[in-house]
């Protein structure tokens, strides 16, 4: 039976970071804030649209890109905050470097989440949620490791530093050739062995498609995005995940830089919340957004933690999501 209380939700989250490769210059003002030339769309955009449709957003803030930058990543954190929205932990280690991390101690023997040994994973996790304190001046509740990259040594760190939250079981990416990381059977949460809180990503199967609900995307002929919403709804006991980054509302050029071109993305991704909110509803305070995750768990139910994976894979394409 679904839930009363996490009934026709939908979870917006968004993905806050500046990767190099996203601009060529002010990865902060581009990627984050969305301010070019000739307009702005980023995540203030973002904060005016979800709460036009009444609800918050939770931001996963990238904090790697703060090393150089930490006054405008505090900022960052203090705009969304101010506007009612929840800020968590989100983290791309390779950004920085194999040279980096062996300054820092890491064997720099691979730069993927879902590769790490409890060494690695334990230094350089240690030091992204070190970062994070210093961003947002306490510990994050939820974690989302950069490109859905992540394993058993995410899940223990997580549970020894009391992270109760990961957002980051992906079906699409678990099934790619260069992911080693734990496919979900379902959009449900659920309970790993060692009490952390697992919420999958918002997926369907569609033919023989994993169809990932983000925005924007294309969506398959005769699933559009409220005939999607209720498909993941009808198995994932109500809420429905949909992901976005921080640069969603903008075009991307030829070199995979983005740019602002026009406003469509924002009337678009205004009309998505249009459609789903005639079904689905936007948790509008934080604690609601929350409370609707506990309400779908059953205390009888833990998953064991993934096995360590053999998988030896190319580093190629680490920041494609």
């Amino acid at each position: 039976m679904v839930n009363s209380i996490a009934m026709n939700r939908v979870l917006v989250t968004v993905d806050v970071e500046a990767l190099p490769a996203r601009a060529r210059r002010d990865h902060v003002q581009r990627l984050i804030w969305g301010e070019h030339p000739r307009g702005r769309a980023g995540i203030a955009e973002i904060c005016d649209l979800v709460e036009e449709f009444g609800g918050v957003a939770l931001f996963f803030l990238e904090v790697a890109g703060s090393l150089y930058d930490l006054a405008s990543y505090r900022e960052i954190n203090s705009y969304l905050t101010r506007r009612g929205h929840l800020v968590e932990w989100h983290y791309h280690p390779e950004i920085l470097g194999k040279s980096f991390w062996r300054q820092c101690g890491a064997t720099g023997s691979t730069l993927r989440q879902d590769l790490f040994d409890a060494d690695d994973a334990n230094l350089i996790l240690k030091w992204g949620l070190e970062q994070f304190v210093k961003v947002a001046g306490r510990m994050p509740c939820a974690y989302r490791a950069g490109s859905f990259r992540w394993n058993r040594q995410t899940l223990a760190f997580l549970s020894e530093n009391d992270i109760g939250f990961s957002f980051n079981a992906c079906a699409e990416t678990a099934l790619r050739d260069n992911y080693a990381t734990f496919k979900p059977d379902s959009p449900r949460p659920f309970y790993w062995e060692n009490g952390v809180i697992e919420v999958p990503c918002g997926e369907h199967v569609v033919g023989t498609e994993v169809v990932h609900f983000r925005f924007p995307r294309p969506f398959p002929k005769d699933c559009g995005p409220r005939e999607l919403a209720r498909a993941i709804a009808s198995r994932s006991g109500g809420p429905v995940q949909i992901l976005l980054h921080s640069w969603s509302l903008l075009d991307r050029d030829e070199h995979g830089y983005f740019y602002y071109r026009n406003s469509d993305r924002i009337k678009a991704f205004r009309r998505l919340l249009e459609r789903l909110t005639k079904e689905f509803s936007i948790p509008p305070t934080p604690d609601l957004f929350i409370s609707n995750l506990h309400s779908l768990l059953q205390d009888d139910e833990q998953v064991p933690l993934p096995t360590v994976s053999s998988v030896v894979s190319s580093e190629s394409n680490v920041h494609v999501k």
